[in-house]
């Protein structure tokens, strides 16, 4: 074999060989691009209400078992009796407390007592919700002796709280930011001077405090700034609420986030029964985290 025959055979060995990485590499590119797009479509679908079963939820339609708050703890010592046959539930707060723009008059706690009698417990529920009041009105509301009594002997105890706070300091379309944070502050005291008082007549049972949602999203120049504002004063809740045993945060924000205003009574402030049943949802799932 001649000098000149050798280099072109040899040539051509590297130009083989050459085309085979090129080929092989094109291939890893191309599953790599198909595992990204099926990993992007998948984590959208389930952040958009799929779920990893494959059972996707339908827009509009109430999950039967919502996705639970990001801070919920389970196994932890204090949750729900699950052995015993009556649940205690006592309800405290505002106008979502007491269930206000529910046409079936249940609100979520009236559908959380219903998942419970579901379940084949006996509910004995106290609501003490009081329409208009604000976290100044609740720490008042603590001293009656009625309220504690009711408190101590609680197997749950659920609490909406702040939305009022947040609502006379808006002052919107203006949107007042120095009320906000002045109201803000004094939210986060009363918070910690309220869990503190519930927690020194009941060391046992769960609390469940609503986080805010934004029910300002159709005032479409101020969304941005008000979904700021709100998630700030749930990051504030999350602050407080985690200085104390057994209590959650219950995430709202998301569940009007998307379509709101489907889930909003007419006042477009409160929600109507379907946003109640949403709420009330991610309540019992985040239930099942301390059960």
């Amino acid at each position: 074999m001649n000098r000149d025959t050798e280099v072109k055979q040899q040539s051509k060995r590297r130009g083989s060989a050459s085309r085979r990485v090129v080929q092989a590499s094109i291939w890893l590119s191309l599953i790599a691009t198909v595992l990204l797009i099926v990993g992007f479509g998948y984590g959208a679908y389930v952040g958009f209400g799929g779920t990893a079963a494959g059972n996707s939820v339908k827009p509009g339609q109430v999950p039967s078992r919502a996705q639970p708050s990001a801070n919920t703890k389970s196994g932890k010592p204090g949750s729900v009796n699950t052995q015993s046959n009556t649940i205690h539930l006592v309800v405290l707060g505002d106008s979502l407390a007491q269930g206000f723009g529910d046409a079936s008059g249940n609100g979520f706690a009236g559908d959380v007592a219903a998942d419970y009698r579901h379940e084949g417990k006996r509910v004995v529920m106290t609501n003490l919700g009081i329409d208009g009041l604000t976290s100044s009105g609740l720490r008042k509301q603590l001293q009656q002796a009625s309220v504690r009594q009711a408190v101590t002997p609680a197997s749950v105890i659920l609490l909406s709280i702040g939305g009022n706070d947040l609502n006379n300091a808006a002052g919107l379309p203006a949107l007042n930011l120095q009320k906000i944070t002045a109201a803000q502050r004094q939210f986060h005291t009363n918070l910690a001077v309220i869990l503190k008082q519930l927690r020194s007549w009941n060391q046992t049972a769960p609390v469940l405090l609503l986080g805010l949602y934004n029910p300002y999203e159709n005032v479409t120049t101020k969304r941005q700034q008000t979904n700021a504002v709100v998630e700030s004063w749930n990051f504030m809740e999350d602050t407080v609420a985690a200085k104390f045993s057994n209590t959650i945060v219950v995430r709202t924000f998301d569940l009007f986030e998307l379509g709101g205003a489907k889930y909003l009574y007419a006042d477009h402030f409160h929600p109507n029964q379907t946003g109640y049943a949403r709420i009330a949802a991610r309540i019992w799932q985040d239930l099942q985290g301390v059960g």
